[in-house]
């Protein structure tokens, strides 16, 4: 769940001046319980023995973190799909966290080219 936060929802905002204003969970947003899947089915690799690390240990820390790149990745090729739909292809760019703000801008669709349409005009 920490992973998850790290790539949907915990953005950093800086001032004008670069000072850092997300310094901390009580300034931006972490998952909470309810974020969590009502089921989450997780499995342990079977079978394979780590005799160098601690316990037989399969990752501790920051690697399980990095796991939850998979979330991005999902929701990457799930804008993909909706460009595909509104006839966009090629690549696209989508900056971690994967916030609603970025996900909704990255899927091209009449809305939002109405939203490009204004910036061209003013």
């Amino acid at each position: 769940m920490q992973g998850l936060g790290l790539f949907t929802l915990e953005e950093l905002h800086y001032s004008p001046q670069g000072l850092l204003l997300t310094r901390g969970p009580g300034s931006y947003k972490i998952p909470a319980f309810g974020d969590i899947p009502t089921q989450l089915t997780v499995s342990l690799l079977r079978d394979a023995p780590n005799d160098k690390a601690i316990f037989a240990s399969k990752a501790v820390g920051e690697p399980p973190l990095f796991l939850a790149s998979s979330v991005f990745y999902a929701i990457k090729d799930a804008i993909r799909a909706a460009r595909a739909e509104s006839g966009m292809t090629g690549p696209f760019r989508l900056d971690s966290p994967a916030s609603a703000e970025r996900i909704r801008n990255a899927c091209c669709d009449q809305f939002t080219k109405l939203v490009q349409e204004a910036f061209i005009f003013y």
